[in-house]
């Protein structure tokens, strides 16, 4: 491989391929552009041109691949079974392909994907990862999961999520089919947002419903506490399927675990001192869970949200550390210290204590034998 410029050039012999059943590693000899061609997987990957003096600039087009570029069609350069027999991935290949040139896969190819589905379990965690984020990437990202969802593939890679489609009835009320919600939700951020983590996020907002969904004889349906739970399961799904760096796991678990704290700023009865303890909370997160809560709920109540942060915003940064507790208690660094940081914080939000230096030292002055219980008792 050479890099130039912004493209990276790789130069490959020809050769011919062939597979073992269990693994999608091809045994590889030396081969002509014949056998080259045939090992290719869809038509428009595999057209070619002479770079030879004899025949400079020559188009080799073997399956009609400039043909299926123009009606934007992804087909096979021979039997859909043949190729993902070989080569399981191919199968992601072909729906992440569609998913970002908007193209459409043919009948043939996805009905030759759901009956050898079951195929991608050889593939390893990390390859189905690397497809799955260029899915996720996507522009048309909820295009790529549906056909994800309608060949099976779905089920197979993320159970939770295909397990979250369909709609109960109870005592004539039912709630919304929250697979289709969640491709509402990530087709909303797609359209203003291309950062991964976030549609991520959008993709797991929905995952705690199916565990915590309960019947009310009143509302119908109600789904307590899901945004927790599906903090636990995201963090659980992305691990085992090897998400890549561990800070990024957190991060998405925890805007999903915060998705609904700025539904409690717009209600009328929260109170001032809960507004900013939400806002105190979500820290650097406002952003991102401003986006997740207007693709969540499609609501358009964004800027007042805005507002209400903006005006109780003053303690957003709490001007309490470990050094001032260390010295005003005489203790030595230890974990308790962090729970005492966090009970003075609680303080400061319920406005008992001015956010400033001197009033908190002067807090802990006064309440000294009180902090040092918490502290002894910890």
């Amino acid at each position: 491989m050479i890099a130039f410029k912004k493209w990276n050039i790789e130069f490959v012999k020809a050769r011919k391929e062939s597979y073992k059943k269990e693994s999608r590693n091809p045994i590889i000899q030396n081969g002509n552009l014949k056998d080259d061609q045939i090992r290719r997987d869809f038509t428009i990957n595999c057209m070619f041109i002479c770079l030879n003096k004899k025949e400079w600039g020559n188009f080799i087009d073997p399956f009609g691949g400039k043909k299926d570029i123009k009606k934007k069609k992804i087909k096979t350069t021979c039997n859909p079974k043949k190729i993902f027999i070989d080569d399981p991935l191919r199968m992601m290949r072909a729906i992440r392909i569609s998913t970002q040139l908007k193209f459409k896969i043919s009948k043939k190819v996805i009905k030759t994907i759901k009956k050898n589905r079951k195929r991608i379990k050889i593939i390893s965690k990390e390859r189905i990862m690397d497809e799955m984020n260029k899915i996720i990437k996507s522009e048309t990202a909820s295009n790529g999961l549906k056909i994800l969802f309608k060949t099976g593939l779905l089920k197979i890679i993320f159970p939770k999520l295909f397990d979250l489609q369909g709609s109960d009835s109870f005592l004539g009320k039912s709630h919304e089919d929250n697979f289709y919600k969640t491709l509402k939700t990530l087709k909303n951020i797609s359209n203003v947002n291309s950062d991964l983590l976030i549609k991520w996020c959008g993709l797991f907002s929905n995952v705690g419903k199916l565990i915590t969904k309960k019947t009310n004889k009143n509302i119908g349906f109600i789904f307590n506490k899901y945004e927790k739970i599906g903090s636990n399961i995201t963090y659980l799904i992305l691990k085992k399927i090897k998400f890549p760096i561990k800070n990024n796991i957190k991060h998405i678990c925890k805007i999903i675990k915060l998705q609904l704290q700025l539904t409690y700023i717009m209600r009328k009865n929260t109170k001032k001192t809960e507004i900013k303890k939400i806002i105190y909370k979500s820290k650097n997160l406002i952003n991102e869970l401003i986006l997740i809560h207007k693709a969540n709920i499609t609501s358009k109540n964004s800027n007042e949200i805005k507002r209400k942060i903006k005006k109780n915003n003053q303690n957003r940064n709490i001007k309490i550390n470990g050094n001032i507790i260390m010295k005003k208690l005489n203790i030595k660094p230890s974990k308790e210290i962090k729970k005492i940081k966090k009970y003075i914080e609680i303080n400061i939000l319920n406005e008992k204590i001015k956010n400033n230096e001197k009033d908190i030292s002067e807090y802990i002055n006064k309440n000294k034998k009180k902090i040092m219980k918490i502290y002894e008792n910890l």
